[in-house]
């Protein structure tokens, strides 16, 4: 999924580089890929319905998402500092004060990646919720969101908070089950640069030129340019069953 919200441009190409690849690299039937650019709120639930009725037991799931990341204020009293972190989907664009209506909260992820029928799940998060940093590079743009109910803490104000967030690796996103990849750590922006987001763009590199290799070192090779180009002010992070990573090898040219 993508959504070009604000002044994002490249989450729906994000998403189809995505798609592309991995549909190639792994021989994925055409009848098994979803891709959804400018993304909706009843799109990304609908797409996650189609894969619990599609998933079969040991199936290896992918699900990416490309634009905003944001918080907004929790609505069942489980986090700690009072705010749910969201995917900030195309809705957002739609209106003029942004609410909840317009956003899947963390919890409501979880609750989606539970009901598949296995615990192959990876997901991939090129989105950021945090502040207080200078851009880095030419034409970068920080993928958090603010506005209307979005990024706004009850208490202190405008909130700085990175997508994940106040996980430990694992028990990401309030226990979503699998493997997460995420563009940052928490207090770190996530960039889009002129080619797309910088933590897929620069992983993509990596896997089309894997050959039979793991999938976690593919993310420890991007964790390690991400860094040195934002000169350490933005890191991917694996969270969740790292085991994955692991076990994944590539051994197929995507090219």
């Amino acid at each position: 999924m993508g959504a070009n919200v604000g002044e994002l441009t490249k989450t729906n190409a994000d998403a189809r580089h995505f798609a592309d690849v991995m549909q190639r690299l792994f021989a994925v039937p055409a009848n098994q890929v979803r891709v959804m650019t400018n993304a909706h709120v009843a799109e990304f639930a609908a797409g996650m319905e189609w894969l619990r009725q599609s998933a079969r037991s040991g199936d290896l799931v992918l699900i990416f998402f490309s634009g905003h990341g944001s918080t907004i204020e929790d609505d069942n009293g489980d986090e700690a500092d009072g705010l749910d972190e969201v995917f900030v989907m195309y809705d957002v664009q739609e209106t003029d004060y942004p609410s909840a209506q317009q956003v899947v909260r963390d919890d409501q992820f979880a609750a989606w990646v539970k009901q598949l029928p296995t615990n192959r799940v990876i997901t991939f998060i090129d989105a950021c919720h945090s502040g207080g940093l200078s851009k880095s590079l030419t034409n970068g743009r920080t993928k958090f969101f603010l506005g209307g109910a979005l990024g706004r803490s009850p208490q202190h104000g405008w909130q700085q908070k990175t997508f994940p967030l106040n996980k430990s690796p694992s028990d990401p996103l309030d226990g979503a089950k699998g493997l997460i990849y995420a563009a940052a750590q928490e207090n770190e922006f996530a960039l889009e640069a002129s080619d797309g987001g910088l933590f897929v763009t620069r992983f993509f590199f990596f896997f089309c030129q894997a050959q039979n290799e793991r999938l976690s070192n593919v993310f420890s090779k991007t964790q390690g340019v991400v860094r040195q180009e934002t000169g350490g002010r933005q890191t991917p992070t694996a969270m969740g069953d790292t085991r994955l990573g692991e076990t994944l090898k590539l051994t197929t040219d995507a090219h």
